[in-house]
């Protein structure tokens, strides 16, 4: 164990001069080995926040979460490889195996769920909720993300998976938009397909009755 101004280190000894690095928590081999003057970070699991040397208030459990962090700060990383990529990506939580796995400068997004948010790598503003949520999508001509996924596997059905879209709003499993680059498309409802961008589309083809209030 090592022990400098009050940062604690169990089964890793950084190689940096952790001089000006304060109330960090490091604990498995290869944890938080390059920390030089990050802040108030806590790194669990080997290769835990491996490279992070000046991200502050990060927290990485799981075998390699936020391994490759560099800058990145306010990040939350739960889960084998999650936010395995991101080297200064600012305010993301990813949950889960994989969750926003690549993610490399986006900021603002949630992925809870085994590879959620996988692909992404610099788009921002994203929610995917659900198992496989959004896997795929990985905007990358501007970084205004703002989709949102609830579901599993929603936006990512394998048909018409979102890559390049935005602004859309699934909410169901198994939802999908009606292209890779729909934009500003509200699906509601199990196995939903929008019809287009800008409209919004409501149950799937077995639903025999919709009302919108009770009679």
């Amino acid at each position: 164990a090592l022990k400098e101004n009050n940062s604690i280190w169990i089964g890793s000894d950084p190689s940096s001069t952790t001089n000006n690095a304060d109330e960090n928590i490091g604990l498995g081999i290869g944890s938080l080995e390059s920390i030089t003057s990050g802040d108030r970070n806590t790194a669990i699991g080997k290769d835990a926040m491996n490279s992070n040397t000046d991200g502050n208030y990060n927290t990485s459990s799981g075998y390699q979460s936020l391994y490759v962090n560099t800058t990145g700060s306010f990040n939350v990383a739960v889960g084998n490889s999650s936010l395995g990529l991101n080297i200064d990506g600012d305010s993301n939580t990813g949950l889960g195996h994989r969750a926003l796995n690549s993610n490399t400068s986006g900021d603002l997004n949630v992925a809870i769920g085994r590879k959620a948010l996988y692909s992404t790598t610099t788009s921002r503003y994203n929610l995917a909720i659900g198992t496989y949520a959004l896997e795929d999508a990985n905007r990358t001509a501007d970084t205004d993300g703002y989709n949102v996924a609830l579901g599993y596997k929603s936006g990512n059905t394998g048909t018409n998976d979102i890559i390049t879209g935005n602004k859309n709003t699934l909410l169901g499993s198994l939802t999908a938009a009606s292209a890779a680059a729909g934009t500003n498309q509200i699906v509601i409802g199990y196995g939903t397909t929008g019809k287009g961008n800008n409209t919004v589309t409501i149950g799937n083809g077995d639903i025999t009755t919709w009302t919108p209030t009770d009679d």
